[in-house]
């Protein structure tokens, strides 16, 4: 599916919703290490938040995930990135 996204020229954006019970700092940076030589231009993280989902066994992401050393190398791999905190 990305593939296609990309090759259609369709402008978009490539979202992760995040959880440290799920994803490693370092499984987001090989991901956005992946999107990026695909050619992604447009990524964000966004914090796993339990609105809405009041049976999940998650609990809200902690405010230092991705650490900030994580957040710095995702920025730099994009041309636009954001870290979406709520």
């Amino acid at each position: 599916s990305l593939h296609a996204v990309l090759a259609s020229g369709v402008p978009f954006e490539v979202r992760t919703t995040a959880h440290p019970d799920l994803l490693s700092d370092a499984d987001l940076l090989q991901l956005g290490q992946d999107l990026a030589g695909l050619g992604v231009q447009h990524y964000a993280v966004q914090r796993f938040r339990r609105t809405g989902q009041p049976n999940s066994p998650l609990r809200t992401t902690p405010l230092d995930y991705p650490s900030l050393a994580t957040v710095a190398q995702l920025q730099a791999l994009f041309p636009h990135f954001t870290l979406r905190e709520d």
